[in-house]
């Protein structure tokens, strides 16, 4: 998964100019529009795809953030409790786990 930070190696600014580019706020950081170009190439060269859910929280919006809520007993089903370590590892490293809670 290509980062800002790659981006911006690649381009040769700093990661927060690459920020300011692809969230469309580089005119706020004086980002001359060839450096835009520059960046938005890069981007699209190396295959760079916004991580929505982290766009969601810097702008405060979780409101569409997936929950889940499993229940189980886990006398009954010994084994689900290794697939849910599966579903919850995959989302957090797709950055899609908001909040994690756990009750007994």
């Amino acid at each position: 998964m290509v980062s800002i930070y790659d981006i911006a190696k690649a381009v040769g600014v700093s990661a927060s100019a690459v920020s300011y580019v692809l969230s469309g706020r580089a005119e706020k950081a004086r980002i001359s529009r060839e450096k835009q170009q520059l960046i938005l190439d890069a981007a699209k060269k190396m295959g760079y795809i916004p991580n929505m859910a982290a766009r969601k929280l810097s702008r405060r919006n979780t409101a569409h953030l997936p929950e889940i809520a499993l229940c189980w007993s886990p006398e009954q089903h010994p084994g689900f409790l290794n697939t849910f370590i599966g579903i919850l590892q995959d989302m957090t490293a797709g950055g899609q786990v908001r909040e994690m809670r756990f009750t007994v």
